[in-house]
């Protein structure tokens, strides 16, 4: 048995369904070849409503593209670096682009640094997914200055920093939504999963839905006391059947084979490419130039 899970954070970041892309914007597509020129294919779908043009190696991968630049190397050797850096800079002149988006790898730094600084652009970054547990070097050098920096695996978050954003790989999730479309949600479900935020507690209460919390707590600067911890001790010491308290994250999944009885509840389907499309749109849509 299959079942659909979703998630909502209950933090807006200024993105909206809705809006409409400016007509004048202008994206490049920046990439080495092999696995992140593929990468980078695989989410082109985010930009097919605004002029694109791609920089990137020569290379057999990445042969017959158009709207392409193609640079020597610029890992190769000193010479190569400053050639391409040189081109680079005519190619952004020429173009004059709006956002850059890149998958990697260190053919990325140069046109970052310069379109940062020297035009203005607004920045999207996707870490490879080949980096699970440690950051990328590009990803390091390009963090700190990036406007939508991506991360597809969750332990990357504490390596970076507050400014990462993970798109889930195996669920469905907003940013934001409004109220009556996370009340349908929530009417709708077997089972909710939650901070102890007072608001979904009563809305579960009111239409009898199961509700697995799980506190945010000071000590891992989730919030800034312990007031979750105690909420969801006194509703411990009730004894409410329709509310279960989880304190540590290896219980969660014990919990909720529980409560639903079906291991199916985690076999979903991958939606991250999905999702980091619908991620990488929004960010340009919402992009005021």
């Amino acid at each position: 048995m299959r079942h659909e899970t979703f998630g909502l954070t209950g933090e807006s970041e200024g993105r909206r369904n809705g809006l409409l892309m400016k007509k004048n914007q202008k994206i490049g597509l920046i990439c080495s070849h092999g696995g992140h020129f593929t990468e980078l294919l695989q989410v082109q779908e985010a930009f097919k409503d605004c002029p694109t043009f791609l920089l990137t190696y020569k290379e057999v991968s990445t042969s017959n593209q158009k709207n392409t630049y193609y640079i020597a190397n610029i890992g190769k050797s000193p010479i190569a670096f400053i050639f391409g850096l040189i081109k680079i800079l005519f190619i952004f002149l020429k173009e004059r682009p709006t956002i850059l988006f890149s998958t990697g790898s260190e053919i990325a730094v140069p046109p970052f640094y310069f379109g940062k600084f020297l035009f203005g652009t607004k920045l999207i970054y996707l870490e490879s997914c080949a980096q699970i547990f440690r950051p990328s070097m590009t990803g390091k050098w390009v963090y700190p200055i990036t406007d939508l920096f991506l991360v597809q695996w969750e332990p990357l978050l504490k390596k970076y920093g507050p400014k990462a954003k993970y798109v889930p790989q195996n669920t469905k999730y907003f940013d934001f939504v409004p109220m009556n479309i996370a009340m349908e949600y929530i009417q709708k479900s077997n089972l909710v999963v939650s901070h102890a935020g007072m608001g979904t507690i009563i809305l579960c209460k009111e239409y009898g839905i199961p509700i697995i919390i799980f506190p945010r707590r000071e000590k891992f600067k989730e919030h800034v006391n312990d007031h979750q911890m105690e909420i969801a001790q006194v509703l411990e010491e009730r004894g409410d059947k329709n509310i279960c308290i989880v304190y540590e994250e290896n219980q969660l999944e014990e919990k909720m084979m529980k409560i639903v009885g079906k291991k199916g509840i985690v076999e979903v389907e991958n939606r991250g490419r999905e999702y980091l499309i619908r991620t990488i749109k929004e960010f340009i849509e919402t992009f005021q130039g």
